[in-house]
């Protein structure tokens, strides 16, 4: 197997509207049919049982070693905990060569992932084993540490369900939703809409549950706090759970959820107050989990590859 080509397709292109790495690949000898290399399914099955090579469309095509990087760039992903909608392999004009792209959520995930999975088909024609553990490792500990926080992400995953592509600009939370001249974007849960009056309001947690409460929304029952037994006693007034958090911050800082005893809110008041001066407890509403959904997005995608891989 030799890549010819690898680059980051970062905006619609030739093969969708997704964010894609698209390497080209030629194919040797018995590369060109999984089916002449001995022994090397099970082997494959054994370095990455949750691998799912690609249904042809055309049953008397032969799976090449480029549909099986494909397959292990996606599946990688997915293994990791990483959103990814798409891939495909495509036959040049030239023998034996091909166009393998695959989706990815963030970049330098996604170009891990191409690497590892080259490692996978190597070490797998090769009988020389791989470290698949260690690879979702890597691969989730990088994820991690890129990936959009919960806020900017609950909005990107509410533009995918809705078929919006998108493109994160920075490695912060500035984020484009759609292309040309319909194309929004997002910092964090703003905006380029946002008006300047607004952020400034919403930087303030007791005047924004003001405004929304004069407006007829319900908010949480809550208030000002000066201490950490004040804490105590306004969690009584509004009653258990609460929530202890900063006025003024920001992307969850100092904010603890969901106490119910005097030790804890106590304790959450401190935690809230080397934030700011400005401490409230309001009445702890449970909410949307993203992380939770995003396992169990992973999950539930999981088990359809193996559901087709067991009546395949």
């Amino acid at each position: 197997m030799k890549i010819l080509r690898i680059r980051t397709l970062r905006g619609p292109n030739l093969w969708s509207q997704h964010t894609s790495i698209e390497a080209i690949i030629r194919c040797v000898g018995s590369e060109n049919n999984i089916e002449n290399i001995q022994g090397f399914k099970a082997r494959l099955h054994n370095c990455f049982p949750e691998i799912s090579l690609l249904q042809l469309s055309d049953q008397h095509e032969t799976i090449t070693i480029a549909h099986v990087l494909e397959s292990a760039t996606r599946d990688l992903q997915l293994q990791a905990g990483c959103p990814v909608n798409f891939s495909r392999t495509a036959q040049t004009s030239e023998v034996d060569t091909f166009h393998v792209i695959v989706g990815y959520s963030e970049e330098k995930a996604g170009q891990l992932a191409f690497e590892l999975a080259q490692t996978l088909c190597i070490s797998t024609i090769n009988d020389t084993g791989f470290d698949l553990a260690n690879a979702l490792h890597r691969l989730r500990k990088l994820y991690e540490a890129i990936r959009l926080g919960p806020s900017t992400g609950a909005i990107v995953q509410a533009a995918v369900a809705r078929g919006i592509p998108f493109r994160r600009l920075t490695e912060g939370s500035l984020v484009q939703f759609g292309w040309g001249s319909k194309q929004r974007r997002i910092q964090a849960s703003e905006s380029d809409r946002t008006s300047a009056v607004a952020e400034s309001i919403v930087q303030d947690k007791e005047l924004t549950k003001t405004l929304l409460h004069a407006a007829g929304i319900p908010v949480p029952l809550g208030r000002n706090v000066s201490n950490a037994e004040d804490a105590w006693a306004a969690a009584h007034e509004v009653g258990m759970p609460v929530v202890i958090k900063p006025r003024d911050s920001n992307q969850g800082k100092g904010v603890t959820v969901n106490r119910i005893n005097e030790n804890d809110v106590k304790a959450a008041y401190m935690i809230a107050a080397e934030i700011s001066d400005n401490v409230i407890v309001e009445r702890y509403i449970p909410g949307y989990d993203y992380r939770r959904q995003q396992i169990n997005r992973s999950s539930t995608t999981r088990s359809a590859a193996g559901d087709w891989r067991r009546h395949s």
